[in-house]
């Protein structure tokens, strides 16, 4: 087995209620690891359905959120601990990650997988997200936030409309340090960070709306950018335990621990898996105010990347 080695890159330091990324000071890496790197909503179960389907070669539901652990995640179990289970662990490894590209060390023997989505979509699901969590978990962010000496609040009130939703993510931000997206990081900021890092060999870009269209193909590129063999008439019958209808039917079991911090438990944490569904429900004003923010903070082709997928980046 490789040796497990710390990663000394500096990066910058994140912390909202539900991260602290200076948990990344305890992830010691082995040559072939993956972060799968994500703004929330955006198809991150998904991408972890796919890896565990290539890494373990079986259709049964696995444990996602145990055996691919959200590294700076800070409401659950202790970073000391978690970081001597991951080393115990044989075979392939992967984590999550819900930070920008400079929040997490970047080493040339990891892999990295970023899926992006139009974040009209990513917003109106997260909305279904965040109305869901449960008075417990409300409360202990709160009390971390307070604690915190980066956030110094409690967590920010959620508007339980979409549309005001929408219009408080594209205009309010929840910390000092950003300019928009509460109750978590900004959208933009956010997808700016690994856009502008697309040429690095050992980062791969995905786009949920390619998922949805040509589920094989996109496992393919995974596969491949994993330096993994893996047939085609294989990946056909995989990817048939990776469809939404698949994942949902089975969600308690890919998140089992996850979906005990909300209400309707696993079927909050699946709700759609569609695209589009925020027309005629977010209003025309903060329609335009999206665009404006995508276009100013992108070049064109990366905005339109990022709305539909579909092309080389």
């Amino acid at each position: 087995m490789t040796a497990d080695t710390k990663i000394s890159a500096p990066f910058k330091l994140y912390k909202t209620w539900l991260m602290d990324g200076g948990r990344w000071n305890h992830f010691a890496a082995r040559k072939g690891d993956v972060v799968v790197c994500t703004y929330p909503k955006s198809g991150t179960t998904w991408m972890l359905r796919i890896l565990a389907l290539l890494f373990y070669d079986t259709t049964e539901a696995i444990p996602l959120d145990k055996t691919f652990p959200w590294w700076e995640f800070r409401l659950g179990r202790s970073v000391e601990e978690l970081a001597v289970d991951f080393g115990m662990r044989t075979g392939r490894r992967a984590v999550k990650s819900h930070l920008p590209f400079d929040g997490i060390p970047f080493d040339e023997k990891l892999k990295y997988i970023h899926v992006g989505r139009d974040g009209r979509d990513v917003c109106l699901s997260y909305h279904n997200h965040c109305i869901g969590f449960l008075p417990h978990v409300l409360d202990k962010m709160s009390s971390i936030g307070l604690a915190d000496e980066m956030i110094q609040a409690p967590y920010p009130n959620v508007q339980s409309n979409p549309a005001d939703f929408f219009h408080d993510w594209l205009t309010k931000p929840a910390l000092p340090s950003e300019q928009d997206g509460t109750p978590f990081l900004s959208y933009f900021d956010f997808e700016l960070s690994y856009w502008q890092n697309r040429e690095r060999k050992n980062l791969l870009f995905v786009h949920y709306n390619d998922l949805l269209a040509n589920l094989v193909y996109e496992m393919e590129r995974v596969a491949d950018f994993l330096e993994m063999r893996v047939s085609r008439a294989k990946l056909t019958v995989l990817a048939e335990a990776a469809s939404f209808a698949s994942m949902s039917r089975d969600g308690a079991a890919y998140l089992p621990t996850n979906s005990q911090d909300f209400r309707d438990g696993a079927k909050r944490l699946f709700n759609k898996g569609e695209i589009g569904r925020w027309k005629g429900i977010f209003r025309p004003a903060d329609l335009e105010l999206f665009e404006s923010k995508l276009r100013s903070t992108f070049s064109p082709h990366a905005a339109e990347w990022l709305l539909r997928g579909a092309g080389d980046i």
